[in-house]
């Protein structure tokens, strides 16, 4: 619930004029975000994630292990085969729920960022976003790796 500072008591906002609140808001920072991350950030500075993906000539798919995982792996790779990455990506890691939980996470991490005044902290959000991705990927390859 948001408040107002009036000299004295906090007068308290109900939550239909609570913007941080407002699932409308939530949706369209999510959207913004989510197309922002697969439409640019994958494709400049968050191209190192790419490199937990192999292109075999006909499908897109995760590494078999984190040892497998090269950060420039990239830069090797054609325009067609980054965009079928990033089409995986999409359809299989980021979806638009997964975006919207790691905003949700980054409001309650980072106290001063809120869903309203997101799009003013996109350095913030970017770098979160993407040590978030780095780390659903290798926990997705820890959890395939064998169990010695």
């Amino acid at each position: 619930m948001g408040f107002i500072i009036i000299p004295g008591q906090p007068l308290f906002l109900p939550n239909e004029y609570n913007l941080n609140a407002d699932v409308n808001v939530h949706k369209q920072v999510t959207k913004f975000f989510y197309y922002l991350t697969l439409d640019k950030w994958l494709l400049s500075d968050m191209i190192n994630i790419l490199g937990f993906f192999v292109h075999d000539g006909k499908n897109v798919s995760i590494i078999n292990n984190i040892s497998d995982y090269r950060e420039d792996a990239a830069s090797k790779d054609s325009k067609e085969v980054i965009e079928k990455k990033v089409e995986y990506i999409e359809k299989y890691i980021l979806t638009e729920d997964t975006m919207h939980r790691i905003l949700n996470k980054l409001t309650k991490d980072v106290k001063e960022i809120n869903w309203y005044d997101m799009h003013k902290n996109k350095y913030i959000v970017k770098d979160y976003i993407h040590k978030k991705l780095r780390r659903i990927l290798k926990r997705t390859l820890l959890e395939r790796s064998p169990k010695k």
